[in-house]
């Protein structure tokens, strides 16, 4: 009788490890997913608050049908260049080729993301953006 509630507790213990390690992860993705929505649903307020004209409103929404497009393109161009084994090797690890590749897609990335905000920018007219580099100084606070 001892032996099989000491075999009960090692497997409910061994199921408890597994669904915490298993969890982990995902408690983190979760807590990702809702910061970033959080990030965006205060851009969206900032938006809501620059009283856009209609077509201020058309032309941000087609710019980000547009970046959308480019970021599936340029994702799928990073991944048919992503192979971690051009950098291994029998010798050993190309660090700092690894470090310049991840360099390179990181500079792609911010140059997108620089194109986008400043096409934003112009988007806006000269009151706007006043209110918007208001908007933005007072949420960084």
């Amino acid at each position: 009788m001892k032996k099989v509630k000491i075999a009960a507790m090692a497997a409910l213990l061994g199921i408890m490890s597994v669904t915490a390690v298993q969890a982990g992860p995902c408690a983190n993705k979760q807590k990702q997913s809702k910061q970033m929505y959080h990030k965006n649903s205060s851009m969206q307020n900032i938006f809501a608050q620059l009283d856009l004209s209609n077509e201020q409103k058309t032309a941000l929404q087609a710019q980000r049908q547009e970046m959308k497009q480019n970021r599936r393109a340029m994702y799928a161009q990073m991944k048919s260049k992503r192979t971690r084994g051009q950098f291994v090797s029998i010798d050993g690890f190309d660090k700092q080729g690894y470090i310049d590749a991840q360099m390179q897609q990181a500079k792609i990335r911010a140059e997108i993301h620089a194109q986008r905000f400043e096409k934003t920018m112009q988007i806006l007219t000269a009151q706007q953006r006043e209110k918007f580099v208001a908007l933005l100084k007072e949420q960084n606070k």
